[in-house]
């Protein structure tokens, strides 16, 4: 079955749902009035997930945390952090 696709305004190619799974790679290669598409074999390629997966797995992550208030300031000064002994060696 030959079905026809057409250019957007910004010059994508729109395929039907279900022609290619979402995130498989092309190579282009122009034959004279023919366009030639060819599956690229992605072994270690990185794919983001879009920004709405994303935002979800983040929040579904932080659902995972232990209920509990801000950390107490006196957490967050270096005397708390730090040592005498660690400081660059210098007791």
């Amino acid at each position: 079955m030959v079905e026809l696709i057409e250019a957007d305004e910004r010059g994508a190619l729109v395929l039907p749902p279900g022609v290619v799974p979402p995130g498989t790679r092309f190579s282009i290669e122009p034959m004279g009035d023919d366009v030639v598409l060819r599956r690229e074999a992605v072994a270690n390629h990185c794919s983001w997930p879009e920004r709405e997966e994303r935002i979800a797995r983040f929040r579904a992550f932080l659902a995972t945390l232990p209920a509990g208030g801000p950390i107490p300031l006196e957490a967050t000064r270096r005397e708390a952090i730090y040592s005498d002994e660690d400081d660059l060696g210098i007791a």
